[in-house]
Order: C-alpha cells, then sequence, then structure tokens
C-alpha cells in the first residue's frame, strides 16, 4: 500500500555538539534538556515550544538531547531519532545531540539533576535565572517568563 503524504522535513532540527560548545552558548537562553525515550519530555515538547516562541526575541531556546546516554549505535540513527521527534512536535528551536559522557555532560553544565526532563533559564551574563527539575507545567512557565 501507499504511504500517506508527510510533509517535507525542516532541517538541521538536530545536530551534534560536546558540552563545552553548549556551555559557551550566549545568554540569555532557555535550555532545555530532553530525550526521546522519555514519555514525560515527549509531552512536555509542545509546552517548550509555546514558550520558546513567547520567548523569541528576548531569549534563544535550545535543546540537549541525552538520547546518546543510552545509545551508543551509529550517531547518524540518534540524529534521525531526534530530528524525527522534533519535526513530530513541530519544534521551532535547535537540539544539540552531545559526545560527551554523561558524567562529563554533568559537570560540564553544572547540572545536580541526573534525568530528564529539566529546563534552565540562563541570563545574558550566562548565570543561571532558574532550573526547573521535571516537566513544565502552567505556573513555572509563568514564572520563566517573568524572569526575562
Amino acid at each position: 500500500g501507499e504511504r500517506a503524504w508527510q510533509p517535507p522535513l525542516k532541517p538541521g532540527l538536530a545536530r551534534v555538539s560536546t558540552a563545552a560548545e553548549a556551555r559557551a552558548m550566549a545568554g540569555p537562553l532557555l535550555v532545555h534538556h530532553w530525550a526521546t525515550w522519555c514519555e514525560p519530555c515527549e509531552q512536555e515538547l509542545p509546552l517548550v515550544d509555546a514558550l520558546a516562541r513567547d520567548l523569541a526575541g528576548r531569549a534563544a531556546t535550545v535543546g540537549i538531547s541525552w538520547d546518546r546516554f543510552q545509545d551508543d549505535g551509529p550517531m547518524e540513527q540518534t540524529l534521525k531519532r531526534v530530528d524525527a521527534m522534533a519535526q513530530s512536535k513541530d519544534l521551532s528551536w535547535p537540539t544539540l545531540v552531545l559526545t560527551d559522557s554523561p558524567e562529563a555532560t554533568f559537570n560540564t553544565l553544572g547540572l545536580d539533576l541526573h534525568t530528564v526532563p529539566q529546563t534552565l533559564l540562563l541570563g545574558a551574563d550566562g548565570d543561571v535565572l532558574a532550573h526547573v527539575r521535571g516537566p513544565l507545567d502552567d505556573e513555572t512557565v509563568l514564572a520563566l517568563k517573568a524572569k526575562i
């Protein structure tokens, strides 16, 4: 049988990076840590994207995928999986697929929580203005908007 028509994929939603490169990104910045294997992450992606769109012009948004923490297969497959999820949720921001080990990522990015989802809001100077540990909800979205 024939497959249903699907819109063309948007290029470049997922790309390879290191934790050090992610840490060097300039603020103000909304940083969302997620993974395709994380059900709460998948459920909250539309809320994160709505927040990113609301903050456009005041803060950039970037995702950090933890997919490689549980998958040591070919990077190309990981990128395709992250891209597919990002495109299925119509995300408006890129996601970095880190090559670092989990421990190196946690140390470099200063993360004290080793689970996803989590979201950080960084000021223009790189200082953490807010760190939401767990899924976002309407209340935390409002609090994040108020900090920018």
